[in-house]
């Protein structure tokens, strides 16, 4: 039987200022700055065109990426509230709540490296509502694997769509990764299942206690999946629809597929625990990706600074633009004081 105290067991304090002064995120700063310097100028991008490119910029167009993007959070706040739900929380907090907090959690993913904002988001439910942190983590867990498989099936299908079945290496490339992380997530939840008695045999009486409801988080969030599903895909879908204004601000014709691919394989290179949101790293790959259209014949017109300028704008707003609006919200909301 699921156990149903709400005992809050997160850690005392998690400080997003000493995370980003410490040494491991000092150097994934360093890291990702490294990746721009070299994407910058070492592959022979004109910076003098790519700003050209940026002053005809058309402003309603840009602002709907910057809609879209932020709308995807109560769409996110909503699917976690059924994950909460599901897990037999008793009455957890509003959408209303639940959007703020995970808005913070992406904030805190701008901040420092390793999705810190999944650690930071349980711990600050478990402070604000008083509900047990392992619990509250293994419904977090239970989202992204349901993210992750979502994620690995749309940009598979579309790829065989797009590409006829044959595949250029870089998109083979990150289907390979897409599809070991699905295979990780399923072999260390059948694991997990298999061997809960053993492991709650042998734990300390205190990890034990985390261990099962950490167990019971995971488990009980796959009810109600096919609503999770459509939400899943939807949130998916306006991810890419960010990129699609964002290009077409610029006079850039994507076809939806394109757009969807590639704003997809930028969302799985943002797991990549080398540095904050993939930061360097995603950029880089947008560029890649729409010179990769371009060459296929996907995209007409496709330049390198016409590329850069997509990643720039796209990455403004679901990078810098939450970082800017995410320290407003962090310094004015009662959730973190």
């Amino acid at each position: 039987m699921p156990l149903t105290t709400q005992q809050s067991e997160a850690p005392a304090e998690i400080s997003l200022g000493r995370r980003l002064l410490n040494f491991q995120t000092l150097i994934s700063f360093a890291v990702a700055f490294a990746v721009l310097y070299f994407l910058l100028t070492k592959v022979d991008i004109d910076l003098q065109q790519t700003a050209m490119v940026l002053r005809g910029t058309n402003l309603p167009l840009y602002l709907l990426a910057f809609l879209v993007y932020y709308l995807t959070f109560p769409l996110r706040g909503w699917r976690w509230r059924i994950l909460l739900l599901n897990a037999q929380f008793d009455d957890p907090p509003p959408v209303r709540d639940l959007t703020e907090i995970t808005f913070l959690s992406y904030f805190a993913n701008t901040l420092a490296p390793a999705k810190l904002g999944d650690l930071y988001r349980g711990y600050l439910l478990g402070r604000n509502a008083g509900v047990s942190f392992p619990k509250t983590m293994g419904t977090i867990l239970a989202e992204r694997f349901i993210a992750l498989v979502v994620l690995f099936a749309l940009v598979g299908a579309i790829s065989l769509v797009g590409f006829g079945g044959q595949l250029p290496e870089i998109i083979s490339q990150i289907l390979g990764v897409s599809f070991l992380l699905v295979v990780v997530g399923v072999i260390g939840l059948l694991v997990m299942k298999g061997v809960r008695g053993f492991v709650r045999n042998i734990l300390p009486t205190r990890l034990k206690s985390f261990y099962i409801r950490l167990e019971e988080g995971i488990f009980l969030s796959f009810q109600r999946f096919p609503l999770l599903l459509a939400l899943t895909v939807l949130i998916w879908a306006m991810e890419g629809a960010r990129l699609f204004f964002a290009a077409r601000s610029l006079n850039l014709a994507l076809d939806p597929l394109t757009t969807v691919f590639i704003a997809l394989g930028a969302a799985l290179l943002t797991t990549l625990p080398f540095t904050p949101a993939g930061l360097g790293f995603v950029e880089s790959a947008i560029v890649a990706m729409l010179l990769l259209a371009g060459s296929l014949g996907l995209v007409r017109g496709m330049t390198k600074s016409l590329a850069l300028s997509v990643a720039l704008l796209d990455r403004l707003v679901c990078y810098w633009g939450l970082l800017f609006f995410g320290t407003v919200v962090y310094i004015l909301s009662k959730k973190t004081k």
